[in-house]
């Protein structure tokens, strides 16, 4: 579960109502998992860290959190959530590099579909620098040593070869697959506003 408040005072509030429908229903919360972060701007971030209590317990704050497979920072840019899926995504193309290497070529570009092409997460990315979208360019390189192509290849052409989708396509089909999806939910809400109440979510 994710509390948002834009003060102390209400996200207190929000932990004390969800503390005493926990006790009514006889659910239990884990204390030690249980963590705050503070979206300051940058004059502020001088400003002590307030004491939000979940019971008797004193909740942690933390300048990193991950949620739903997203690392939510309280900087708010994507440079983190972009470090963690190029660390995924080394180890993922060293592993496909290593049981594979006898394999046909076909079976490699196959299990390079299937295990390099799902960055989830990719198209909420918004907010980064430029060195740490270059660090991604890992998938050039595993798609190098996949094939046995030279450094001084074009990246672009050897997708091209083997009739592959690089990075960037990968990003920007993601977004517009996205986008596709909000607008045919906002179209069914403006269209029927009486029953979308009714659909399950």
């Amino acid at each position: 579960m994710f509390l948002i408040s834009p003060s102390v005072q209400g996200l207190q509030r929000l932990i004390d109502t969800c503390r005493q429908y926990a006790e009514e229903f006889d659910i239990l919360h884990n204390e030690t998992k249980t963590q705050c972060m503070s979206l300051l701007p940058r004059p502020l971030k001088h400003i002590a860290e307030p004491q939000i209590f979940l019971g008797i317990h004193c909740l942690e704050f933390v300048h990193e959190f991950p949620y739903l497979g997203y690392t939510i920072t309280d900087y708010l840019k994507d440079t983190a959530d972009i470090e963690q899926r190029r660390r995924k995504l080394c180890a993922t193309g060293n592993m496909i590099a290593r049981r594979s290497a006898f394999c046909r070529r076909e079976t490699k570009l196959l299990l390079f579909r299937s295990y390099c092409y799902s960055i989830n997460g990719c198209s909420l990315w918004t907010y980064y620098t430029r060195e740490s979208i270059r660090h991604i360019t890992v998938h050039n390189d595993i798609m190098r040593r996949l094939t046995n192509t030279p450094r001084y290849h074009s990246a672009t052409h050897m997708f091209t070869e083997n009739r592959l989708d690089n990075l960037k396509i990968t990003v920007r089909r993601t977004m517009s697959s996205l986008i596709t999806r909000l607008r045919k939910q906002q179209f069914a809400y403006t269209k029927h506003p009486k029953q979308w109440g009714k659909k399950k979510i």
